[in-house]
């Protein structure tokens, strides 16, 4: 399993836990519960992140090909 996933699971066990042994938890208190108990906050930050820098480099790169393609077209022209 991955570990997003696996945290996710452990996030949805640890608040209903909480929900089933304090019924009368308010949400912000839940959720600073939970974000003490649980990496998945972290984990999503970082996925989010990464998903967000992949996308950077990809663009980057398609840049790049198209600056290279210019040149191989020049280059094929001038030979």
């Amino acid at each position: 399993m991955q570990p997003i996933a696996l945290e996710s699971s452990r996030y949805q066990w640890l608040k209903t836990k909480l929900l089933e042994d304090h019924a009368d938890i308010d949400d912000e208190t839940l959720a600073d519960t939970l974000e003490g108990l649980s990496d998945f906050n972290e984990l999503v930050t970082a996925a989010i992140r990464s998903a967000i820098d992949d996308e950077a480099y990809a663009g980057a790169i398609d840049e790049r090909l198209g600056e290279l393609r210019a040149r191989q077209k020049r280059l094929k022209e001038r030979a």
